[in-house]
């Protein structure tokens, strides 16, 4: 296999669409935990806008005579931080405060059994009168603008609600039928009219969009019908795409599968093309490799991928087809739902950190990502096959090796690299793979300890951190063969 690249030769510009996260749990900012995976991230570069959930239960109440009362103090300490480390915010409004809620007892089960942080809860029920929605929607948005200042905020993202063609996360009652999507549909087209009415009252300028769909496919074209019948104002569209659940992996019938996200996310495209929006932002404000967060390797033993070598592999893979691909993505956003609560330090849950605070290699890739340049220069290949993915630069070139669905088990391959025309004098190579940058590795040869000693924590935390295999001088052309591992990174770099 080879590939040879014409470093000054510009073919596409693009924009780093892969370095964004869902932060989760939202009322982690607060906390010391969340700040250290928050710090980390900043320090590091692994993510520019963030998305996190305004928690409403958090700040919204009535008094006796009915009127609504507001305390920001939660919100401002958490928004607070999140600027000073300079993360640009995409701010799902939700969930439905009580006081406002038509049915409050209609509360999430999954969330009151774990998944929620604190001891919180999501209530699913619509407002009983949407105009106290809207009013919210409003207060919450001069609140922010007046605080942060209209500047700042216009960069942001304002998105309504979560996943809301999901029982769990609106109107739970309902059933999960045709006739159920429907009725979900209507008062969601309720809800999202009021927030952009609320929002629209303190400034025209910010952008606005949903409906964070979850993969009911009448639920979305329904919900662009109303919005185009209404003219209602949307900046973008959120979406959401997981490569496969957990029963599917345990009963054999479905497998990962990088190229899912790129169909999903295509069907969502040539939808919004049929209602002539193909040039407003498409947003995958939520995706990952499996759904249930709160999942583990105990329940899933395939779930493993969550900790080693694959998932770097698979992200860098679904990166590429995205780079190159017809779907415009904005932005990747992977869900970190499933950081809080790990009982076991490798316990395969949604997370860039362990347990101790080990870093996952798919954390690593992440501040690798980030070197990426946004101009594809010119390749050609040879000899490459499906398993391998590439995506060549202005900053440097990334190689990954690993199959669609993760399940076979590749032989070990070389591949000769010829870049050409490099822009400096010297190149930095990475690797990311079983044996580098990878402390479940190292942990599996400590015999996967449950308590670890203060020697072994040390030695997984000196292997979490990302370092460059090696540095070497380039006269014009770099020739370099590089022998590629089953789940392997490789990022060569231009300096």
């Amino acid at each position: 296999m080879k590939v040879e690249v014409q470093c000054d030769q510009p073919v596409k510009k693009i924009q780093n669409f892969w370095n964004h996260i869902h932060f989760h749990p939202t009322d982690a900012i607060e906390d010391d935990w969340g700040q250290e995976v928050l710090d980390c991230i900043a320090k590091d570069g692994a993510a520019d806008m963030v998305r996190i959930y305004t928690m409403f239960e958090d700040m919204v109440t009535m008094d006796a005579d009915g009127q609504l009362q507001y305390d920001f103090s939660l919100n401002d300490q958490r928004i607070d931080y999140m600027v000073s480390k300079g993360f640009r915010l995409f701010i799902s409004y939700n969930f439905i405060p009580a006081c406002i809620a038509a049915e409050p007892e209609l509360m999430n089960n999954a969330c009151q059994k774990k998944t929620r942080y604190k001891g919180k809860f999501i209530i699913t029920s619509p407002p009983k009168d949407y105009k106290l929605w809207e009013e919210i929607c409003h207060q919450y948005t001069k609140h922010i603008v007046e605080r942060y200042g209209l500047d700042r905020v216009k960069t942001w993202r304002l998105q309504c609600l979560n996943e809301p063609d999901h029982k769990n996360f609106w109107m739970q009652s309902v059933a999960v039928d045709e006739e159920g999507t429907q009725i979900r549909l209507r008062e969601y087209c309720k809800l999202y009219k009021g927030f952009v009415e609320g929002i629209e009252k303190v400034s025209k300028e910010l952008k606005v969009g949903g409906p964070s769909n979850a993969g009911k496919e009448g639920f979305f074209t329904g919900f662009l019908d109303y919005i185009t019948a209404n003219n209602l104002k949307i900046d973008f569209i959120s979406i959401h795409t997981y490569g496969v659940m957990p029963r599917f992996l345990n009963d054999g019938s479905l497998t990962f599968d990088v190229k899912r996200h790129l169909t999903a996310a295509r069907d969502y495209y040539n939808h919004m093309k049929e209602y002539n929006m193909e040039n407003k932002e498409l947003i995958m404000d939520e995706w990952g490799a499996c759904t249930n967060g709160d999942c583990t390797i105990e329940r899933c033993p395939k779930l493993v991928i969550r900790e080693n070598e694959a998932f770097s592999a698979y992200y860098a893979k679904l990166l590429t087809y995205f780079a190159y691909g017809d779907v415009p993505i904005s932005k990747l956003m992977i869900c970190l739902c499933g950081q809080h609560g790990q009982e076991t330090y490798f316990c395969g849950g949604r997370s860039f950190f362990t347990k101790g605070f080990f870093k996952k290699p798919i954390y690593n890739f992440y501040v690798l990502a980030a070197k990426l340049g946004t101009t594809l220069v010119e390749m050609k290949k040879e000899d490459v096959n499906e398993n391998v993915s590439v995506m060549a630069t202005d900053k440097g070139v990334l190689a990954a090796y690993v199959s669609d669905d993760l399940e076979r088990n590749l032989q070990d391959k070389e591949m000769e690299f010829v870049l050409r025309n490099c822009p400096g004098d010297m190149v930095r190579i990475w690797c990311i793979d079983k044996n580098h940058i990878n402390p479940y590795t190292k942990y599996r040869e400590m015999g996967m300890p449950e308590e670890l000693t203060p020697e072994q924590i040390k030695v997984l935390k000196e292997e979490g951190e990302l370092r460059p295999i090696e540095q070497k001088k380039v006269e014009g052309v770099f020739k370099e063969t590089i022998r590629l591992q089953d789940g392997c990174v490789y990022f060569i770099e231009f300096l």
